[in-house]
């Protein structure tokens, strides 16, 4: 048998509030939730690639927005580091589809180039005094 610990009566087995007082038998636990929202770290990928971006690919604006968004990412919540980041990540798809994109036209313009300038020198006339 149990005891009130409010009024000393004695309880039943089953019994969840004191007949006596009303107080409650069993104690509550009180759970107590996170109110500290989780912080994300840096991703370290989207970082390089960003850095790629902006020094290897010559894409200095796609570079920059995703190196500010990836910065930005970290130490956010993790709702707002994934929105970061999904920017940023766009940010470097469209810089190196631009770089893939200029590097195609270059090797193109440079085998044009060498092809005419080939072409060039051997219909070239000589002439002979």
């Amino acid at each position: 048998m149990a005891f009130c610990r409010n009024c000393g009566k004695e309880l039943g087995d089953d019994q969840t509030v004191c007949t006596g007082c009303g107080a409650p038998t069993v104690e509550e636990v009180k759970v107590e939730a996170d109110t500290e929202p989780k912080k994300k770290d840096l991703n370290i990928g989207m970082l390089v690639w960003s850095l790629i971006n902006l020094v290897l690919c010559s894409q200095v604006a796609a570079g920059v927005i995703a190196l500010i968004f990836t910065l930005l990412a970290k130490g956010e919540t993790e709702e707002k580091s994934a929105r970061y980041n999904k920017i940023a990540k766009i940010a470097n798809i469209v810089g190196t589809i631009c770089a893939a994109v200029l590097v195609l036209f270059l090797v193109v313009f440079y085998i044009f180039m060498i092809i005419l300038a080939f072409g060039m020198a051997v219909s070239v006339p000589t002439y002979y005094y």
